[in-house]
């Protein structure tokens, strides 16, 4: 029926459907003796800001992330693969972060997983999950990485990426990607 008033037609009443604005983008249809709220849609006023919802008003902001190091095997134990790493993150403003990170992740063959976590100078960590495969043809550890939380300044963190790395007991480290915050 409130279809057929907008388009000019009859309710199946042969009445004209009756329209009353009771506040801003509500309005109240007469229908024989009932009055329904319409379904008419209410547009924001265009300087509201909409937020879905279960997001917060802090909305994340994005950023380049880069990851220049050298990472360091210390131990092959079986499946278990120990190294220490020491780099230095760049985020859009250029300024770079040292960390560090003790890490200790699964080898599998040709497949490496774990979730290392960075250690800043100022006391932040970020942590991440990441899995590589080997590219026989040039020797290089290559995967993506899953960045999961942190502290301090990188509470709340997220973003992913790619990592890379050679067939190495001493080598370079880098990682590509974005990150939230």
């Amino acid at each position: 029926m409130w279809f057929n008033s907008l388009l000019g037609g009859r309710n199946k009443c042969g009445e004209q459907a009756k329209f009353k604005a009771a506040a801003p983008g509500v309005m109240i249809e007469a229908l024989g003796g009932r009055v329904l709220p319409s379904a008419a849609p209410s547009l924001p006023p265009a300087d509201a800001i909409i937020v879905p919802l279960g997001v917060s008003a802090n909305v994340a902001q994005q950023e380049t992330l880069r990851v220049d190091g050298t990472f360091s095997v210390t131990g092959v134990h079986g499946s278990q693969l120990s190294a220490a790493i020491d780099a230095n993150l760049y985020l859009d403003d250029g300024t770079p972060l040292h960390f560090t990170i003790d890490a200790h992740v699964k080898l599998m063959g040709n497949h490496i997983e774990g979730t290392p976590t960075m250690v800043f100078d100022d006391g932040s960590t970020m942590s991440f999950y990441y899995e590589i495969k080997l590219d026989e043809d040039t020797g290089v550890f290559e995967g993506d990485f899953w960045i999961s939380g942190g502290t301090d300044q990188f509470e709340g963190a997220s973003g992913s990426g790619e990592i890379y790395y050679p067939i190495a007991t001493v080598g370079p480290l880098s990682m590509e990607g974005s990150l939230w915050r």
